[in-house]
């Protein structure tokens, strides 16, 4: 009896740190568990679109009022682009994208420009000389400026597929700077000392521009996929319209054969490099034949005056 006793007593002092274990493993899954859980319900319930980006990937570079006329430039470019593509393209898809295009970024332009502050004079945007404002915006309208001019000049049979290319690049573009900067320059002057100290319309135009913000980017991020949908059938049901043949076949074209073409160019007369190549092939013949000449007139006296020296002996 006294042995079981003691090999209770032995077995209950060491179950207890087995017990302590597992007691503390279930508190810490419990709290890992209802991390996790809040961590998701928190991304679920957040109600917005823009992902959480470490702040070490991120770059909290503009003030208030130069991310507010990025903003408006960068829409307002590509209104600009989409107006071409409606008045240039024949495919139906592409006119419909880029009629959405000019429809919901020119709604964006106008409660931008408001929100900034600009809608009186929008222009004030490309302002780059003005010491109030950031000189990255009218850069951005300079540089997307080259897309346009290539949208303009590209022949028609090329044209949609320029154009839906031109607009991956500034959908991404956007989508990018968004998140990257826009939206944490709004987040970091929100938060400093300074913007908490600036006057009442800035920060409320720092808030409202991280509302719209919010909302174009949800947008932005569906055009993209939408354009990059619609290029890849334009890539695989259009062939491109020939850049490189034009010179190829430019001789082909001409209407004559080839024939003609040669005789043609026989008859030109000779010039520059041709005359003198001509002039001088005529006078290295001219040098061999009278140097032929002048040697056969030497071996003929030569021989003649053997003839008659022979005759004298």
């Amino acid at each position: 009896m006294k042995k079981t006793i003691r090999w209770l007593g032995v077995l209950a002092i060491a179950s207890v740190p087995v017990f302590a274990s597992w007691a503390c493993s279930g508190e810490q899954g419990s709290e890992n568990t209802s991390s996790s859980e809040g961590a998701l319900k928190g991304s679920q319930n957040t109600g917005s679109t823009t992902p959480v980006i470490p702040t070490s990937e991120t770059a909290a570079t503009f003030d208030t009022k130069a991310v507010g006329s990025i903003a408006i430039v960068l829409n307002n470019d590509e209104v600009t682009q989409s107006q071409l593509a409606v008045s240039r393209t024949q495919n139906n898809d592409v006119k419909t994208y880029a009629n959405n295009m000019v429809t919901q970024r020119q709604q964006a332009l106008k409660t931008l420009e408001s929100i900034s502050g600009f809608d009186d004079n929008p222009q004030e945007t490309l302002n780059v000389g003005s010491a109030e404002n950031d000189r990255t915006a009218g850069e951005f309208a300079r540089t997307d400026g080259f897309t346009t001019n290539d949208l303009q000049n590209v022949i028609a049979g090329n044209f949609d597929f320029t154009y839906m290319t031109a607009e991956i690049n500034n959908q991404a573009k956007l989508l990018s700077i968004i998140d990257r900067s826009l939206m944490p320059s709004l987040t970091n002057e929100a938060t400093s000392g300074d913007a908490q100290d600036a006057a009442a319309p800035v920060a409320g135009a720092n808030k409202q521009l991280q509302t719209e913000l919010t909302q174009l980017r949800a947008q932005v991020a569906t055009d993209l996929v939408n354009a990059l949908n619609l290029q890849k059938v334009i890539r695989d049901t259009e062939p491109p319209a020939g850049r490189a043949d034009a010179g190829a076949d430019s001789g082909a074209d001409s209407g004559q054969p080839d024939a003609a073409q040669d005789a043609a160019a026989d008859a030109q007369p000779d010039t520059g490099a041709d005359a003198e190549t001509d002039a001088g092939a005529d006078s290295g013949a001219d040098s061999g034949a009278d140097s032929g000449a002048d040697s056969g007139h030497a071996d003929s006296g030569a021989d003649s005056g053997a003839t008659d020296s022979g005759g004298g002996g």
